[in-house]
């Protein structure tokens, strides 16, 4: 099973704690396109995942683990590892000879691993976890609306939110998340009027936030353990 490393709902949940170091007191910030939500009261920011482009070709790179292991019904405990790391995170798929398919899900308290499939009992083993990581690097744009009673507060928080985005504090402030995600830059704060069910006009300020995004999709994958190479006359080659 696949599994992508770094998602929309975090770099989006990052984008909007950095909007929440923006924002005065008593602003909210939403998700967007959250159907049968009535709109908040009072001052709010939306937040909307337009667009993911491609900015080059995939980068892959081979992690293989290897180690000697035993499983007793789902549990699987590592005697020794050989080389690499097995990451839980990714629920990487565990191989071996005679071993039922399966995969390392969890990590125990003790320092043992939670596996998903069919118990089992499996001793002194030679086991792998290992997997592609292929990464596309993407530049992912989200809308961010700025709605308040005047124009003024929407327009002032636009403004510093376009400010900061194209500064060094944007960049450390994703760098410190630990995601794998970087301001670019942003387009010019627009007044994008807002008509609500009342059919009244809303003060709204829409900006367009663009980041790199280094996503990574984790695949499954074998390796091989050992070569056994033998040579074939010549005169035993088809002609």
């Amino acid at each position: 099973m696949s599994y992508l490393e770094t998602t929309n709902s975090s770099v989006q949940a990052t984008l909007i704690a950095f909007l929440n170091q923006l924002t005065p007191p008593g602003w909210e910030i939403i998700e967007g396109q959250d159907s049968r939500v009535p709109e908040p009261a009072g001052n709010y920011i939306v937040v909307t995942s337009l667009f993911r482009e491609r900015l080059s070709t995939n980068v892959t790179v081979y992690a293989d683990v290897a180690f000697i292991g035993s499983i007793a019904g789902n549990v699987l405990s590592v005697v020794s590892v050989r080389f690499g790391e097995i990451d839980v995170l990714s629920q990487p798929a565990l191989w071996g000879i005679g071993i039922v398919p399966c995969n390392v899900v969890a990590q125990l308290p003790d320092g043992s691993y939670q596996v998903a499939g069919p118990p089992q009992t499996i001793s002194n083993l030679g086991m792998a976890a290992g997997k592609l990581k292929i990464l596309q690097p993407t530049k992912v744009t989200y809308q961010v609306d700025v709605h308040s009673a005047t124009v003024g507060d929407s327009s002032d928080l636009a403004q510093t939110i376009a400010t900061v985005w194209r500064d060094d504090v944007a960049v450390s402030f994703f760098d410190q998340s630990g995601i794998r995600a970087t301001p670019l830059y942003c387009e010019d704060p627009k007044q994008t009027p807002f008509i609500n069910s009342e059919q009244q006009y809303e003060t709204r300020w829409t900006i367009d936030v663009h980041l790199q995004v280094n996503a990574i999709v984790d695949w499954p994958m074998q390796f091989m353990d050992s070569a056994h190479v033998t040579f074939v006359p010549a005169d035993a080659l088809p002609v």
